[in-house]
């Protein structure tokens, strides 16, 4: 096996794994079960603590370093055993005093012989025993006595005071604090995690609310989850086409208003010279103004009929229409107008072209639009080629010329409207700049498509559509 699809098998689960981790559902599963594992092993050390606790072991007190042991020890090397019975009253007293709990001691010397005893002779108000220990009192490895420690407790004691109740309390109380932490580390990391998880949306909503105060700059981040990177993508090409759309209105009430002003300044400027008595109000102004009034008309038309085309409303009466003899006959109508300007015209038409359903009048009004596009931009001695034929249930046109062609940056922007490749040509000369965009309209109202191609300034234009059989 290649060393390349080796590695790639090694890693395409990790690969896959990094994509599933970054899915939004997958990061809160494993935030909530974070959010669940904190609280058990918290929960778990609380166990571990409160299970754990220290313990009062009398008989360490005793065998302490400053304990009564020790005290008896030193007390013997000064007064040996005399008068021990009154120091070992001091000793009781310090050590025995706990309500419902009786702690005694009884010394007894090397020879067994007893020094002092505080034992209760009555025992049943004590009837358990906590502890009973008996130990040496050495001075120097030499044996000196042995104190004994009794410890006696009540049922009340062992109800409300032993290790066991004590215990209970101190537990209870620490499971209320720890509890109390446990919740606060929970909301605290939750609030984390869901900051974290939400701040994408945050970002989204703040940026949707600069795009609906017509802010179309604004952008979001690419980032977090892989659905909130789809999110944002989509919202970013959203902003991307409001901005384009918000130009292209700006630019459609510019144009517009510039094509309407030319024709309405010189309906305007020639009226007032006829009152003025400037210009005579003859037959031949009245139809230079009724031209204007023509122009003014068709413009109103065509963007007439480019806004039904953006509502998905244009208006098409569709009939069985054979592309082959409708080209032909509309093109004998358009020849001696090509011809009159020195250019050559020529057709190659497919024979038995299947029908098309279709609008014939708009059908005629593209195949115009194209031709006339192609004799604005041919000089003469030039040729244009009209061919017609079809491949693979589709109908086939393609118009071309050998005039001045259309520059590589101007290509994506020869079906807007008002759009002119050469800025200097005038209304008069290039038109509206809507006729383009009307070809375009009709051919994807037919469920069509239609294409341009050039190889530059100098090389001409190939304008190729195509229709659907049957439609």
């Amino acid at each position: 096996m290649p060393k390349k699809n080796l590695l790639l098998r090694i890693f395409a689960p990790m690969k896959a794994f990094q994509e599933n981790i970054n899915r939004l559902w997958v990061r809160l599963s494993l935030a909530f079960a974070l959010v669940v594992i904190i609280g058990v092993m918290l929960t778990s050390f609380i166990g571990i603590l409160v299970s754990t606790p220290t313990e009062f072991n009398y008989v360490n007190v005793l065998r302490d370093s400053e304990g009564p042991v020790a005290q008896l020890a030193a007390y013997y090397q000064t007064n040996q055993w005399d008068n021990a019975a009154a120091f070992m009253q001091g000793v009781q007293s310090a050590y025995g005093n706990i309500e419902y709990f009786s702690l005694s001691f009884s010394l007894i010397d090397n020879s067994g012989a007893l020094i002092f005893d505080t034992h209760p002779s009555d025992t049943a108000q004590y009837p358990y025993v906590q502890f009973d220990e008996t130990l040496p009192v050495t001075i120097g490895g030499n044996l000196q006595g042995y104190l004994r420690g009794l410890g006696l407790a009540s049922e009340k004691f062992l109800r409300d005071y032993s290790p066991q109740s004590q215990f209970l309390a101190w537990l209870q109380e620490r499971i209320w604090w720890m509890s109390a932490l446990g919740a606060l580390i929970g909301v605290v990391f939750g609030g984390i995690f869901a900051r974290n998880i939400a701040a994408p949306l945050r970002n989204l909503a703040e940026a949707a609310n600069h795009i609906a105060r017509r802010d179309l700059k604004q952008r979001v981040a690419l980032r977090g989850t892989s659905e909130m990177v789809q999110v944002g993508s989509a919202f970013n090409n959203m902003a991307e086409e409001l901005a384009h759309a918000e130009k292209l209105r700006r630019d459609l009430v510019a144009d517009v208003a510039h094509e309407l002003r030319t024709p309405l300044t010189v309906l305007q400027g020639n009226l007032r010279a006829m009152l003025d008595g400037v210009y005579p109000t003859s037959t031949e102004e009245i139809a230079n103004l009724y031209d204007q009034t023509r122009v003014l008309s068709r413009l109103v038309n065509d963007l007439h009929e480019l806004a039904q085309a953006d509502a998905n409303q244009f208006p098409l009466t569709l009939a069985q229409v054979n592309v082959a003899d409708a080209v032909t006959r509309w093109v004998g109508i358009f020849a001696p107008i090509i011809e009159a300007e020195g250019v050559i015209l020529e057709t190659d038409i497919a024979p038995n072209l299947p029908l098309v359903q279709a609008d014939s009048g708009r059908l005629a009004q593209v195949v115009n639009n194209l031709l006339n596009n192609a004799l604005h931009h041919t000089p003469s001695g030039g040729k244009i080629t009209l061919k017609l034929w079809s491949d693979e249930g589709q109908v086939w046109m393609e118009v071309s010329d050998t005039g001045r062609g259309i520059a590589s940056d101007h290509l994506p922007h020869v079906f807007e409207r008002f759009y002119r490749a050469d800025r200097a040509r005038s209304r008069n000369s290039g038109g509206a700049g809507l006729g383009l965009a009307i070809v375009k309209a009709i051919i994807n109202a037919h469920q069509g498509e239609v294409t341009v191609a050039s190889d530059g300034e100098g090389h001409g234009t190939t304008f190729r559509l195509w229709l659907p059989c049957g439609v």
